[in-house]
């Protein structure tokens, strides 16, 4: 089924992309004005994680829920992409709100 999105020109509304990514699963929680999204790093080396999804409004602030560190963001074709490095077994989650 996800050849024949593809072929078709529908894209996933979460992809991630980079070294080392081939093992990092994506998940989210959606609200009306903030989503959580969960990063999962199942393999066993860091990954050089380039995550891009499509959100409903402009992120006003992306926030590492572990450390309490903003993350910073770029727009791009009507996505948002943030970049991050996940260590080998590592879980991250990032709220995302609205402007």
């Amino acid at each position: 089924l996800l050849s024949f999105a593809k072929a078709a020109g529908v894209s996933s509304e979460l992809e991630v992309s980079g070294p080392g990514a081939s093992e990092v699963e994506l998940r989210r929680l959606v609200s009306s004005d903030s989503q959580l999204l969960f990063a999962f790093n199942h393999g066993q080396t860091p990954a050089q994680a380039t995550i891009s999804l499509r959100l409903p409004w402009p992120v006003g602030q992306a926030k590492n829920l572990d450390d309490d560190r903003i993350l910073e963001t770029q727009e791009k074709e009507g996505r948002t992409i943030l970049r991050e490095t996940l260590a080998g077994g590592q879980v991250l989650v990032v709220r995302l709100q609205g402007r």
